[in-house]
């Protein structure tokens, strides 16, 4: 599993520091793991994670989106511009049956240092519809810094 994570992260960092606007991170929470964000075109982001569920039923998991964003849409202090940003994507879990999902992710991110980092907080709703149906919901803070 170490050598995963590693060829994972070695993985989004060559390719950030070929792109300069992909972001390379962790993610916290429900799930945990290692993260990135391309950036296609103002406002628009495809995002994708390699994370592990923690708990009684550990499992690893992969899931990407494509994202929308509201720049400068809140004010935190009324001097720091949050963006808010919404998406739809997808989600396969390696449990004991391969479950997978869609993907539904809201969220919102401050920016620091010229938008070279980014710290977010997203709640994402999952629906289940290959090997079993149902509703789960993803609740995750991560960073990413940008090269």
């Amino acid at each position: 599993m170490k050598t995963l994570l590693f060829l994972i992260v070695m993985t989004l960092s060559s390719m950030a520091l070929a792109a300069g606007d992909l972001g390379v991170g962790f993610i916290l929470g429900a799930p945990t793991g290692v993260t990135g964000k391309k950036w296609v075109k103002s406002g628009q982001a495809i995002d994708a994670a390699a994370a592990w569920t923690i708990g009684a039923n550990p499992n690893f998991r992969l899931h990407s989106d494509y994202l929308w964003h509201k720049e400068d849409a809140l004010y935190f202090n009324e001097t720091q511009p949050l963006d808010i940003y919404f998406g739809a994507g997808g989600r396969v879990n390696f449990a004991d049956d391969i479950e997978i999902g869609l993907r539904a992710p809201v969220g919102i991110a401050q920016y620091f240092q010229d938008r070279q980092g980014e710290a977010f907080l997203e709640a994402a709703p999952i629906l289940d519809f290959i090997s079993s149906t149902g509703l789960k919901m993803d609740l995750m803070v991560g960073l990413r810094i940008y090269f």
